[in-house]
């Protein structure tokens, strides 16, 4: 079976709402490829 990605926005949502929605895609492993990994929303 070939690799299956999910991408994910974050914007509208909290922090909670985000891991909840990973876990019902069944996600585990999140790996952040932002240019540059900093965001102005607290714990994000």
């Amino acid at each position: 079976m070939g690799v299956i990605l999910f991408i994910i926005g974050h914007e509208a949502t909290t922090l909670p709402e985000v891991f909840v929605s990973l876990r019902t895609a069944g996600v585990q492993v999140v790996v952040d490829v932002r240019a540059v990994p900093a965001s102005l929303r607290a714990g994000l």
